[in-house]
C-alpha cells in the first residue's frame, strides 16, 4: 500500500502535465508541447513500421510467429532499457535524502522506484504490442481469445 502511494507521488511529481499545470513561467510552459508532439509522431512511425513488418511476415508465410516475435521484442526492449536506466532511477535523484527520511523502509522505496521505472517504459511496450496486434489481426484473422491472451502477456 505504501509502495503504491510513493509510486503515485513519484509519477505525479515528475509528469510533464503536472509541470505544465503548475508552472507560471510561459517559456517553461511552452516546452511542454514539443516533446509530446515528438513522442506522438515517433510512436506513430513505430506503429506503422511494426504493422507493416507483421504484414510482411505474413506475406512470406511466418505470420503465425508474430505473437512470439512481439514477446521477444518487448522482453528485449524492457531488459535493455532496465539495464540502461536502473542506476539513474534508483540512485540519481535529487530527492533521495527526502525519500529515505520518510517513515518507510528502504525496501518499499526501492520497490516504488523500480515500479516507476517500468511504468515509464509502459507507453513503448504498449505501442509495440498494439501495433503488432493490429498487423496480426489484419492478415491472420485470429479468434477474439487471442487478443485477450496477447494483451495479458
Amino acid at each position: 500500500m505504501k509502495t503504491r502511494r510513493v509510486l503515485a507521488v513519484l509519477l505525479q511529481s515528475t509528469s510533464a502535465w503536472n509541470a505544465y499545470r503548475h508552472e507560471t513561467d510561459k517559456s517553461k510552459r511552452g516546452k511542454f508541447l514539443g516533446p509530446v508532439i515528438g513522442k506522438g509522431i515517433l510512436y506513430l512511425f513505430i506503429m506503422a513500421y511494426l504493422i507493416l513488418m507483421t504484414i510482411g511476415y505474413s506475406s512470406i508465410g511466418i505470420g503465425y510467429q508474430a505473437p512470439a516475435l512481439c514477446f521477444l521484442m518487448i522482453s528485449l526492449m524492457v531488459f535493455i532499457l532496465a539495464i540502461l536506466k536502473v542506476n539513474g532511477y534508483l540512485f540519481g535523484c535529487k530527492d533521495m535524502d527526502l525519500l529515505m527520511a520518510l517513515p518507510l523502509t528502504s525496501k518499499q522505496i526501492m520497490q516504488a522506484r523500480f515500479l516507476y521505472m517500468y511504468v515509464k517504459d509502459l507507453p513503448g511496450v504498449l505501442v509495440v504490442s498494439v501495433a503488432m496486434q493490429i498487423g496480426f489481426g489484419l492478415i491472420e484473422r485470429p479468434k477474439f481469445f487471442t487478443y485477450i491472451v496477447w494483451t495479458v502477456l
